[in-house]
């Protein structure tokens, strides 16, 4: 919080300086004086000392795997635990291998990425340790075939393209460290590889360093030799691969143990977010059969005993022991009271956005038109509550959601659920389907 003051500072001060330009507010000594003020500000916020992220140590990702494998073995689907216990076995493993280190070498078809491969095995050399350590390099056109590498080496062959250029921005998204390597520098003039650097450099600016951009000939063209007699053949030149080499010994050197490190903890996260978005689709189902039960019951009972107002039938369709059940199903139990409090919010959300008049409105409509719910007395009430009640286990269901990792955007209130919910859920298509299933589930007989 120490910065704030001063960025504030920052922002009022430029804000004033504005106006007064503006304004001829200022005399222009004090202009002067401000814009003197305003760089010392700057210059004292920008060397505000950086809190260091601390990484993780390997003891602590051990135990955030326990967690997940507690989250796998949830999992209904026994082919799907299975799967993921596997992966989590595997990363287990690798967490106390400090001597293997992998490097991804990635790049669309023709860059050179087996040339480059066969050029560097045998040629890196880690850093001499106690205990001995290798590099094992992945090629792959596929760059999710590479999530578990350590580094990266993405291969072009030219000016990079859009679609390189996205996909570099995801591994920066993914926080993978990568090296960009311009490979067949033998086919470009000095002149034009300075501006494939420069074109590289620009685009890559805000998360590239420039001494991870490289150029390498991994397969150079072979060079035709002519003799006086006439005769001619074609010799081979050597691969040029000493800049990727050497920064690779650098990088090897200084960032072995915190690359595997940080390469750890991504897969598990994949791993936990992968485990929770499998559980979140069985949980789903489970709150899918739940609210289809109180739906159709809700309706029936409208249905048998019509209500006189919309407040009534608001309150009706949101049942508390509909709640209760979903939260159970979620594995994130509420007490009755908190049920309760969540039911009335609910039911408050639908009249204060007009969601029981407009279903009311809409639903009548549609029935005018479907002459099995039409022969229906009764029918508009109880298929609004039941509509109704759909609407808001939906909505407790997405908001139970959000506690579920990964939490990609900030948490919705009820009430804005609500609304949201019944938006997506109001198209005639959906609402026409629905109306054929109540005017079965609601006015048949069970037995």
């Amino acid at each position: 919080m120490k910065a704030n003051w001063q960025l504030y500072g920052v922002a009022g001060l430029a804000a004033l300086v504005l106006l007064g330009q503006m304004g001829n507010f200022f005399h222009s000594w004090q202009l002067v004086a401000s814009l003197m003020l305003l760089a010392l500000l700057l210059l004292l916020w920008r060397r505000q000392p950086q809190v260091p992220v601390v990484p993780p140590t390997r003891a602590e990702i051990r135990e955030e795997l326990r967690n997940v494998e507690t989250v796998i073995t949830k999992i209904r689907s026994l082919s799907v635990q299975k799967q993921l216990q596997l992966q989590a076995s595997k990363l287990d493993s690798q967490i106390d291998n400090y001597t293997t280190f992998t490097i991804g070498v990635y790049g669309t078809k023709g860059v050179g990425k087996t040339a480059l491969v066969n050029s560097l095995k045998g040629l890196v050399k880690p850093a001499t340790m106690r205990e001995p350590r290798k590099l094992v390099f992945l090629e792959s056109r596929d760059l999710s075939a590479l999530q578990g590498a350590d580094l990266i080496l993405f291969v072009i062959d030219g000016i990079l393209k859009a679609a390189e250029y996205r996909e570099l921005l995801e591994l920066h998204k993914q926080q993978k460290r990568v090296l960009v390597i311009l490979n067949k520098a033998d086919i470009f003039l000095p002149s034009e590889i300075a501006i494939i650097k420069a074109d590289i450099g620009e685009h890559t600016a805000t998360f590239l360093a420039p001494q991870d951009i490289l150029v390498c000939a991994s397969a150079p063209s072979p060079i035709k030799v002519k003799q006086p007699d006439g005769k001619q053949w074609l010799e081979p030149v050597p691969a040029e691969v000493k800049g990727v080499k050497q920064r690779l010994e650098q990088i090897l050197a200084t960032e072995w143990d915190s690359l595997q490190v940080k390469n750890l903890q991504q897969q598990v996260e994949q791993l936990h977010n992968q485990a929770y978005q499998t559980l979140c689709q069985d949980y789903r189902r489970e709150g899918e059969k739940i609210i289809q039960k109180y739906q159709w019951i809700t309706g029936a009972t409208v249905f048998a005993n019509p209500l006189s107002g919309l407040d009534l039938l608001a309150n009706a369709a949101i049942n508390v022991q509909m709640l209760l059940e979903l939260s159970q199903a979620y594995d994130r139990p509420i007490t009755i009271t908190e049920a309760k409090e969540m039911a009335t919010i609910l039911a408050q959300a639908m009249l204060k956005l007009g969601i029981v008049e407009l279903a009311t409105t809409t639903i009548g409509n549609l029935i005018k038109f479907n002459t099995l719910t039409f022969a229906l007395g009764g029918s508009l009430q109880a298929f609004t509550a039941a509509y109704l009640t759909r609407v808001g286990g939906i909505s407790f269901m997405k908001y139970i959601e959000q506690e579920i990792p990964p939490a990609t955007t900030p948490p919705q209130p009820l009430e804005v659920l609500c609304e949201e919910t019944y938006r997506d859920m109001g198209s005639q298509p959906l609402l026409r389907a629905f109306l054929q299933e109540a005017s079965l589930q609601i006015a048949t007989p069970k037995g």
